[in-house]
């Protein structure tokens, strides 16, 4: 009975010593595997170029640029260490770092929760873009990303930089006045004549187009189909004057005529003028009432004739008369 105490005693303290080593060895030996086995966070960015490069630039100006963020590790390990961390995400944190003055940035979101893993894991994030006035058209704008990794055990942090490039695209916008209002009231034989007061509130040279729309039967209508205005943001003149000109009927007898007649005014980018925006349509309302008398003069001019032709007529029978022999 005393030598089963006694065995059993000693399983208890050599049980107890191999716990006390166990305990003393185990975080020698995890710095060991954290320092020998050790891999490295590897941090890419992509972003959608079509969407940067957009030539066109919403009415709200905010452009919004998809960008996928993948994380993987490498190392000699890279395939044995990951596993050990399978059960825990590592923490990513984006920063914008650079950008130009005219416009704001942000991304969202600006912190990633990822599995460390050889193969890589991607996530989706969007940068906002808010460009303002001063935003030239097509000029290149650069965007400066950090991202900050955590190390995680073996598997070392680090911080990663990339450059997004993209282009603030052609914000068409004008702004139209018509000082001496849209409603006019002449004679059939006078022109109505308005002043279109245009100026550039867009972000590039601008090509602006007017077109007659409907234009009634028996009215003639004068306007210049392409005026080009400069933009502000290179300091250039972004203010031009149209003249538009409008004939009613021109017929014999009295006139009462009433027309309204839309102009449509659009938007175009100078270097490239596929690149247009919305349409302006503005209303022009003419009211043509009196006599008009062009049936009369036409008149005039052929009884001008006949007694023209009847005076040499008349000089003729009179010089053959004078000739004759008595």
């Amino acid at each position: 009975m005393k030598k089963i105490i006694k065995t059993v005693t000693t399983l208890i303290v050599m049980l107890l010593v191999l716990v006390s080593v166990f305990a003393t060895i185990i975080p020698t030996s995890s710095a060991k595997f954290s320092d020998i086995y050790s891999c490295y966070s590897i941090i890419k960015i992509d972003y959608d170029t079509d969407a940067a490069n957009d030539p066109f630039l919403p009415v709200d100006m905010v452009k919004e640029i998809p960008t996928t963020l993948t994380y993987y590790v490498e190392g000699y390990f890279d395939e044995e260490v990951p596993p050990y961390y399978s059960y825990l995400d590592n923490f990513i944190y984006l920063y914008i770092v650079e950008k130009p003055d005219w416009c704001t940035v942000t991304v969202t979101p600006n912190f990633l929760k990822i599995k460390a893993t050889p193969e890589g894991l991607t996530e989706n994030v969007s940068l906002i873009v808010k460009v303002d006035e001063n935003a030239h058209a097509l000029s290149i704008g650069k965007i400066g990303i950090k991202v900050e990794v955590d190390s995680m055990g073996a598997i070392k942090g680090g911080t990663f930089h990339s450059n997004i490039s993209f282009i603030p695209g052609y914000y068409p916008l004008l702004n139209l006045n018509i000082p001496d209002g849209t409603v006019k009231k002449i004679g059939p034989l006078d022109t109505a004549k308005f002043d279109i007061e245009i100026e550039n509130m867009g972000n590039a040279k601008t090509i602006v187009i007017c077109d007659v729309l409907d234009l009634p039967e028996g009215w003639v209508v004068s306007v210049d189909q392409e005026t080009i205005i400069g933009t502000g943001t290179i300091s250039d003149n972004p203010k031009k004057t149209v003249s538009l000109v409008i004939q009613p009927p021109y017929g014999v007898g009295y006139h009462n005529d009433r027309e309204t007649i839309q102009v449509s005014i659009t938007p175009a980018y100078f270097n490239d003028p596929s690149i247009t925006g919305e349409k302006y349509l503005v209303s022009f309302t003419i009211q043509s009432k009196g006599f008009s008398t062009p049936g009369f003069e036409a008149a005039f001019a052929i009884f001008a004739l006949i007694g023209v032709a009847l005076v040499f007529k008349h000089r003729k029978n009179k010089n053959n008369k004078g000739g004759k022999q008595p």
